[in-house]
């Protein structure tokens, strides 16, 4: 019999993310002849590396994603600003090249982000917020995984929604009113 040590426990959640990882992956990732534009997949690529990846390879992505020119990037970069303080330089750079201001960090980007509602996030973007909160918490997926967390059937953005931990008291009280 296996009992849930803490060992056990991150064995069976680190396979368990990977079979996330690659789902989100394979939803971000249009198929091959869909009209996509040729920087797709380098952009998917990249966006989830301003998320995840080491502070060079964040930088260097940073470097393509600004070059490319496009601001849909920046609900990425916002999320990243908020979790990844260690890649702040590189996110911080792309905030301004795209945009022109430059936040003093997460607080003052996602301000920023939620007064401009015409920035729709890449494609990507909606699979690296669900992975990286799964992570966090697989309970949250509870809340906005699947259809949940489909733009078209959310009264508010998602770039807008952020973690905060809760009580279980209150996710169950959310949870059965809403």
């Amino acid at each position: 019999m296996m009992f849930p040590t803490p060992t056990n426990l991150r064995r069976a959640s680190t396979g368990l993310l990977a079979g996330v990882l690659a789902i989100f992956m394979a939803l971000s990732t249009p198929p091959a002849g869909a009209g996509a534009a040729p920087d797709t997949a380098q952009t998917v690529n990249d966006n989830w590396t301003l998320m995840f990846g080491d502070p060079d390879a964040t930088a260097e992505a940073a470097e393509r994603l600004a070059r490319r020119g496009n601001k849909d990037v920046i609900p990425t970069v916002v999320l990243a600003l908020r979790y990844a303080d260690s890649k702040a330089e590189p996110l911080i750079g792309l905030f301004k090249s795209l945009t022109g201001h430059t936040p003093e960090g997460w607080n003052e980007a996602m301000t920023w982000l939620e007064r401009h509602p015409e920035i729709k996030p890449h494609e990507s973007y909606r699979a690296i917020k669900l992975f990286l909160f799964a992570r966090i918490d697989p309970k949250f997926l509870q809340f906005l995984g699947g259809e949940r967390s489909n733009p078209e059937k959310m009264k508010i953005r998602f770039e807008e929604v952020t973690w905060g931990a809760s009580r279980s008291t209150a996710s169950r009280h959310w949870t059965t009113r809403n």
